[in-house]
């Protein structure tokens, strides 16, 4: 029996031994196909001497990465091969790709290839090594091992080394590495192979064999050496195993698999890093890390992509590679921060406050899960809960403070536990009253005294007895919500509150708002420096300062917002140190280093990109440990940032020039300039013509840490005096550069401010036009010198010719003056008696003259005299036109648009209300001015004598009787050469009783706009915006003799509420104007009605008469009126 006991006594202790699984979040970036990567199988990694990152890939070829683009070089571009397994830049700076069908070496420019034809044994390549005397070992699956010598010429020479000549111990080799002796150590399918050579020839040969005891694997992987000269190696089915080179157990193997501390029996490669320590990439688990001889497992659990793993690569930021199989390529960006969430053991994962005590424990305040005590053993976390199943008064923990006897204080939702060893002891709404309120944070100060901050109210309590401290003042109501609570150096306590700061200094309370300075009355947290200096968060304004000595009526001053903060909604503020302010926001943290006088001297952000994934901190929820490590409580768990791991003291970024366009378009430069350059095809001295003066110079600084945050400053010397300031966008854009000799110079800088010591110059001359060269000047004033001098010979010249010829005419002229002088006396008695008949013709022209000017007066005066005429003559017109009061007591909306080309108008409208019908009409009689209006006068005499007639009861019979009086009274016979005076006219009458207007016309239409769309029987000539507009087409003939007449007909049409109906004449559609000097037209005429039906009916006329007039000034120039206007509209 007592057997039996000690083994269940046994399995009972191995049990409680077991604990939870471990999976802390690493800080690991992934790049897949979805962002540029041309495969997301990764063979091979190599960072090349421009800080290129090179990738080959399984099918995709090969990728060239700068930390943002992935640039893709594959078959179609040169590349032997799609399947790249190894990759090697040798000592001229050339890249080596190993592939499954040959060797491809490109310089930049040029692929040039190594296959069977030039002597390669067999393909796939498994790897590309460079000796220590520049010689390229290449090995083969199948093939042996290589030694290759290539030429620039693209020719080769290669020697084989094989199983059957050589006696190696396959064909399959998979790595090489020299030793410092020089021999070359194979990992092979078969064990592992030590060369040493004389000259071409293998002068001795070890094998070490798994047969034989040496090895405990034939199936050899890979090859690497730790930092102290042992040599490790990976096998497909044993794990790693070391080898002793140095030291007093040199030779000695020894091995590490499943057994003690590797999670998987095959590795593909190891990496040594810079710190001493190795990585194994695994088959199945991932990456192993050996480290103070124990291994940490990193996969899929903590942020690796994808468990199988075959690559591994440290660049010379010291970030760690991982190429994959299938997951694509992972970046490890260190162990600064790690992140623990509900799959670590968490209850929650919103965490909300985060305390350490004296034994180094970590006590964590969830949302809703209670509470959690954290510790560690060899680094992996063990979480302990306890919820009010536990006798916690709440899960919903807000706050957590430590007392000074090593007690807990736990704000809650519903009430305060105090935990003493394993005991809670409550205080809730039934002991305390104010904890009816949620209690939001929770101090002990140094005289041992809990304060208690609620949502309303706060509670001080002195181990005795809790008092209230409520503030009853509506000022200062909002003071009453304290979300934070700090005692300074003084011990002197400050609250942060919804409504500002609130000080104690045993005395009393003092309040601190936007009198004092504070931009945002909400407080989320409070931090106090090695001055005494009160740093305040705030919520929406960034961060303040309480100067404690201050002498003026506002303390408290604005330090930094959000352009330089992550964000102005702080959460959370602690010192790292006397300098360094850590400030947590909902966007991340900010580190604010800090002068000797506390200024502000730089900011550093970190986020998403950095590693803090987790991004939005909970108020308060930040802990500095016994280690300096920082713990952030947000949404997303628990991170802790350890400061000492940052990578600081990073290289500054490798700046390249990668690429420069013309006019935003790409530029093959070598189709226009001699030679380019290696890598980016630069152009060498380049030279450009005055039209090519628009350039965009784009540009990559890489720095793998944080790509993101890479930032710029650019110069183009002869144009440019400062830098330009920092920025995140790699190109610069010169647009319309004058000519001359330039220098366009760029720099980058890392994260952590590591600017370039020197910026990357390009030099390049845009010539001038010809107009403005040198050459061109001086041609110019040669040509005038010697047209001056060739002016000044030809004038000479011809002065002498003219003066010959004038002393020829002079001596001619003499003679024929001493002839003429006798002509001239006879001439000169003629004159004198002409003279005198002038003078007498002289004074009847004079007389004729005065008698025009009187002429010229009486015709003024007549001019006058007829002009007052016509004037009186439009004031009876317009007299007898309806007057505007009468027509709209008929008519409630309405607009009467009438504009005579002359003083007096042969258009002429007329509208009488007869009973319970409206009479309208708009006419346009022959001819325009007085003629024009003594027609006008006929008919609306006429019309107010037709339409009163009893027996008038249509439009057409109005028209038929109007066409009568009209002929009647101009005796018109119809006889050839007879004048055709007469009117067009469109006549209408509205029934007002039912909306039916009936309508007849003599060659003038009437326009109907309608919005209902059940007009039966009637097209719509236009349609816009749901309007209709109907045309009521005319009788052909005019009011006048004609040589065809018949009867007017009439038309009748339903109108309905909002509807509109408009008459004119022909005068708006036929005004020359616009653009190009034509008529207005009809068709734009109504297009214009059906635009502008909705707009009251005034408004339409003031827009009829601009547009006319506008169209009279269309192309600049000024035309006359072409006829009289006439627009009568009407809208029921």
């Amino acid at each position: 029996m007592s057997k039996y006991f000690y083994k269940y006594i046994y399995l009972v202790f191995v049990l409680l031994l077991i604990k939870p699984a471990f999976s802390q979040q690493y800080n690991i970036r992934t790049y897949s196909v979805e962002k540029g990567l041309s495969k997301s199988e990764i063979y091979s990694i190599i960072q090349d001497s421009r800080g290129y990152l090179w990738l080959g890939t399984g099918g995709g070829g090969a990728s060239r990465f700068d930390g943002k683009n992935f640039v893709t070089f594959n078959k179609r571009k040169g590349l032997i091969g799609n399947v790249v397994r190894t990759l090697h830049e040798d000592k001229k700076g050339n890249i080596w790709f190993g592939t499954d069908d040959g060797i491809s070496i490109y310089d930049g420019k040029t692929f040039h290839k190594i296959d069977k034809s030039k002597g390669l044994p067999a393909y796939p390549i498994l790897k590309i090594f460079e000796d220590s005397d520049n010689t390229i070992w290449v090995g083969t699956a199948g093939g042996g091992l290589s030694r290759i010598m290539y030429f620039k010429d693209d020719s080769v020479n290669i020697k084989t080394y094989t199983k059957d000549q050589d006696r190696i111990q396959t064909n399959y080799v998979f790595d090489i590495f020299e030793d410092s002796s020089k021999r070359l150590w194979l990992a092979l399918y078969g064990g592992i192979n030590i060369l040493s050579f004389k000259g071409d020839e293998i002068s001795s040969l070890k094998k070490l064999d798994q047969a034989y005891g040496d090895i405990p694997s034939n199936f050899i992987l890979t090859i690497e050496k730790d930092t102290k000269g042992n040599l490790w190696f990976g096998s497909q089915d044993a794990g790693a195993f070391k080898i002793n080179i140095l030291g007093k157990d040199s030779g000695k193997v020894v091995s590490y698999s499943t057994n003690n501390g590797m999670n998987d029996v095959t590795v593909w490669d190891i990496l040594c890093d810079s710190q001493g320590t190795l990585w194994f990439a695994t088959d199945k688990g991932g990456i192993n890390k050996f480290a103070e001889n124990s291994f940490t497992h990193i996969t899929t659990k903590n942020g690796l992509a994808g468990n199988q793993v075959y690559k591994l690569f440290e660049d010379n930021e010291k970030n760690i590679w991982m190429g994959t199989f299938g997951s694509g390529l992972c970046q490890f960006l260190g162990e600064n921060f790690i992140h623990y969430n509900e799959t670590d053991g968490l209850p929650a994962k919103d965490i909300l406050s985060v305390v350490q005590d004296k034994n180094g424990h970590f006590w964590i305040g969830t949302q809703g899960g209670g509470l959690v005590q954290m510790s560690f053993n060899k680094g992996k976390p063990i979480f302990r809960k306890y919820t009010t199943q536990h006798g916690l008064v709440d899960n919903f923990v807000n706050y957590l403070c430590l007392g000074n006897d090593g007690a807990l204080w736990i704000a809650t939702e519903k009430g305060v536990s105090k935990k003493v060893g394993n005991i809670f002891i409550n205080y809730d709404e039934l002991s305390v009253p104010m904890l009816s309120n949620p209690a939001k944070s929770i101090f002990v100060d140094s005289k041992g005294i809990v304060w208690i901050g609620t949502s309303d109210g706060m509670l001080r309590y002195d181990g005795k007895v809790f008092f209230p401290i409520y503030q009853d003042d509506d000022q200062y109501g909002l003071f009453n919500y304290t979300l934070t609570i700090l005692e300074d150096k003084k011990g002197e306590i400050w609250y942060g509150t919804y409504g500002g700061l609130r000080r104690n200094n045993h005395l009393q309370f003092i309040y601190y708002d936007d009198a004092e300075g504070l931009l945002n009355k909400q407080i989320n947290c409070i931090a106090e420096d090695r001055y005494g200096n009160i740093w305040i968060g705030t919520f929406g304004s960034g961060l303040f300062k309480f100067d404690i000595n201050h002498k003026g009526k506002t303390p408290i001053t604005p330090v930094l917002n959000d352009s330089l903060l992550s964000s102005n909604n702080i959460s959370s503020l602690i010192f790292e140190n006397e300098n360094l302010l850590i400030v947590a926001t909902d966007k991340g943290f900010d580190k604010v280093y800090l002068g000797a006088e506390q200024q502000v001297i730089n900011v550093i952000n970190f986020n998403e990109s950095d590693g803090f994934t987790s991004i939005e901190n909970h108020s308060n929820a930040i802990c500095k440990d016994n280690q300096n490590r920082i713990w952030f409580g947000t949404i997303k768990g628990l991170t802790c940032y350890n400061p000492s791991l940052d990578k600081t003291n990073l290289a500054e970024p490798k700046i390249h020039l990668t690429n420069i366009n013309l006019f935003f378009e790409n530029t093959e430069w070598k189709k226009r300039v001699d030679s380019v350059s290696s890598w980016f095809s630069l152009p060498f001295k380049l030279i450009l013509g005055h039209a090519d003066n628009h350039f965009t110079f784009k540009f990559a600084g890489i720095s793998y840490y944080n790509p993101d945050k890479v930032q710029y400053k650019y110069m183009l010397e002869g144009l440019d005096n400062t830098w330009s300031p920092a920025r995140r966008d790699g190109e610069a854009v010169y647009p319309g550069l004058p000519h001359g000799e330039y220098k366009f110079k760029v720099i980058s800088v890392n994260k952590f401010g590591k600017w370039n010591e020197e910026p990357i110059i390009f030099s390049f001359v845009i010539k001038p036009p010809f107009w403005k060269t040198t050459w061109f000047y001086i041609a110019c004033v040669v040509f005038v010198f010697l047209g001056f001098f060739l002016f000044v010979r030809l004038r000479l010249q011809k002065l002498r010719r003219d003066k010959r010829i004038l002393e020829e005419k002079v001596r001619v002229r003499t003679r024929e003056i001493a002839e003429k002088n006798v002509v001239l006396e006879v001439q000169k008695k003629e004159i004198l008696e002409k003279n005198e008949e002038l003078h007498q013709q002289n004074e009847e022209i004079i007389a004729q003259r005065n008698e025009i000017e009187n002429q010229k007066l009486i015709v003024e005066d007549k001019n006058k005299e007829i002009t007052d005429s016509i004037r009186y003559a439009r004031r009876i017109q317009t007299a007898v036109l309806p007057n505007i009061e009468l027509i709209q007591n008929a008519v409630q909306d309405f607009f009467i648009l009438f504009k005579p080309k002359d003083i007096v108008s042969g258009d002429f409208y007329w509208m009488m209300r007869k009973n319970n019908f409206i009479f309208v009409t708009a006419a346009d009689c022959t001819g325009h001015g007085v003629p024009g209006a003594f027609m006008s006068m006929l008919g609306l005499s006429f019309l107010n004598d037709i339409v009163n007639r009893p027996e008038i009861i249509s439009t057409s019979r109005v028209l038929d009787e109007l066409r009568d009086c009209i002929i009647t009274s101009l005796q018109q016979k119809g006889v050839p050469g007879e004048q055709k005076d007469g009117m067009d006219i469109s006549f209408c009458a509205l029934d007002l009783d039912t909306n039916i207007v009936e309508f007849s016309g003599a060659n003038n239409p009437l326009y109907i706009i309608t919005t209902h769309p059940d007009t039966e029987g009637e097209e719509a000539a236009i349609e816009h915006a749901g309007a209709r507009l109907i045309e009521l087409k005319p009788d052909k003939m005019p009011i006048a003799i004609y040589e065809n007449m018949s009867h007017f007909s009439s038309r009748k049409f339903q109108l309905k509420k909002g509807d509109a109906f408009y008459m004119l004449s022909d005068g708006y559609a036929d005004q020359f104007g616009g653009p190009k000097g034509k008529k207005f037209m009809s068709k734009r005429f109504k297009q214009m009605l059906v635009e502008i039906y909705e707009k009251p009916m005034q408004e339409q006329q003031e827009f009829m008469d601009k547009i006319i007039e506008d169209w009279k000034f269309g192309d600049g120039n000024c035309f006359e009126q072409t006829d009289d206007i006439t627009v009568v509209g009407i809208k029921i």
